[in-house]
């Protein structure tokens, strides 16, 4: 059984004689815990805010992660190309030009990711629709932002390979081979 009091000022002052009205009024019972509700709204929030919190680390760590991956196959790329960038140099390429071609490469691989992703969340969303709360399972800024997020973090990992693309020098890469 739980009685809810209100007060006009400070509800733990008042737990004396909140004891005292209900023990007159049911003798054979006994008063378990008196909280505020403050109290009872931080214990109901606590876990909540708890996942919240562990979903954006582990969110994260997954963004890092992927940075790495797509940081470490566009530099394999890169330098299994080496000897076509030094040549495309040679033949006149700019430095803007050969960090177009890898950039272009790498987004071209990633929009086609991000476009299989968004088939397979919108063929998901009825499954997710019930654990949502004041979202719809298919509401479109969510995909779009979630599609923006993840190309940021594709471009993050093309980034570094791309710019060492277009640093190559044609005779080192040229007599290196």
């Amino acid at each position: 059984m739980s009685y809810v009091v209100r007060a006009a000022g400070d509800p733990s002052a008042l737990t004396g004689q909140i004891r005292g009205a209900l023990g007159q009024m049911t003798p054979h019972v006994a008063l378990a815990a008196v909280r505020t509700f403050d109290d009872v709204v931080t214990t109901s929030t606590k876990t909540s805010g708890l996942l919240s919190w562990l979903s954006a680390i582990f969110g994260g760590l997954a963004a890092a992660l992927a940075i790495i991956g797509i940081y470490s196959v566009m530099s394999y790329t890169v330098a299994q190309r080496t000897r076509e960038l030094a040549i495309r140099s040679a033949i006149g390429a700019s430095r803007s030009m050969l960090l177009g071609v890898i950039i272009r490469e790498g987004l071209s691989l990633s929009i086609a990711g991000i476009a299989a992703g968004i088939v397979l969340a919108l063929a998901a969303s009825g499954v997710l629709g019930a654990l949502l709360y004041d979202v719809r399972a298919t509401d479109p800024v969510v995909f779009a932002l979630s599609a923006v997020g993840l190309a940021a973090v594709a471009v993050a990992g093309y980034l570094i390979p791309a710019l060492r693309a277009a640093r190559v020098e044609p005779v080192t890469a040229l007599r290196g081979e």
